[in-house]
């Protein structure tokens, strides 16, 4: 299964972005501005895996150039990722809501598939196209 991440638009705290499972529509997104905690556009493989800060199993992002243990976990604003990304079913600028919900939307969605699990980001610009 690939989750695909297509980043919308950025401020100077988040970088907004609608993630699709199977082509369609699964949630929105929040990551951290764009820079050097904004994870590479790219393919990376997940696994699931005990998280250290919320003691629990989460989406793990493997194998990202420059970055070590970044995760799929819930969260509402900027301050909540620290180059993670955060799921939510509603968003407004610098926040995703409903992020509970959607994550465990998700979780439930990885543990139930059958094939290994991949994440790809893209950077779209605020028209829908994708930036050159």
């Amino acid at each position: 299964m690939n989750l695909v991440v297509k980043r919308l638009y950025s401020t100077e705290l988040s970088t907004t972005g609608e993630l699709f499972i199977f082509g369609e529509h699964f949630c929105w997104t929040l990551e951290p501005p764009s820079g050097p905690m904004l994870i590479p556009e790219g393919t990376y493989p997940i696994e699931i895996l005990m998280s250290k800060r919320f003691g629990e199993p989460v989406p793990h992002i493997q194998n990202v150039p420059g970055h070590d243990a970044e995760e799929i976990h819930p969260g509402n604003f900027p301050n909540d990722t620290h180059g993670c990304l955060l799921p939510g079913f509603t968003k407004d600028l610098n926040y995703v809501g409903y992020s509970q919900v959607a994550f465990d939307a998700l979780l439930l969605q990885l543990r139930r598939a059958k094939d290994g699990l991949t994440i790809s980001y893209t950077h779209e610009n605020s028209q829908g196209e994708k930036r050159s």
